[in-house]
């Protein structure tokens, strides 16, 4: 993912997670006029910890709903006391979440992010695996 004019693409030269990321957050449905500023300065009152990068990936209409963005936000440090990376994790038969309310009447729910960097040029060594699926 790299920015361009405020909006995040994907890209397989490099890896998008700053090296310095200790958690990300993932929110899979954002409106198109959220901004980068409005995402750090919403979740910056949260005092989860310090942003390092928020990624805006554009989703286009599809299957009848309408265009949307998903938000990737990369954390350098974290505040573990709080608990909400512990409920985020939560192991069970549906991804926990949380509401996240940025104004009186709309929220954005929140996950942890389970994206991981995939080197589509094949230059990363990689250990061979099976996949039952």
């Amino acid at each position: 993912m790299s920015s361009s004019n405020g909006n995040t693409q994907m890209s397989s030269k490099k890896n998008p997670i700053p090296s310095e990321s200790v958690f990300s957050i993932m929110i899979p449905w954002a409106e198109t006029w959220h901004d980068e500023k409005m995402i750090r300065e919403i979740l910056g009152e949260l005092a989860w910890g310090d942003i390092s990068k928020v990624d805006i990936l554009t989703r286009p209409t599809q299957g009848g709903k309408r265009e949307h963005a998903k938000v990737f936000v990369h954390y350098k440090s974290w505040v573990e006391e709080l608990g909400v990376k512990d409920h985020l994790l939560k192991k069970g038969d549906k991804q926990s979440e949380l509401k996240v309310w940025h104004s009186s009447t709309h929220f954005w729910k929140v996950r942890a992010s389970s994206w991981k960097f995939q080197d589509r040029n094949g230059t990363e060594k990689v250990k061979p695996r099976v996949e039952f699926s």
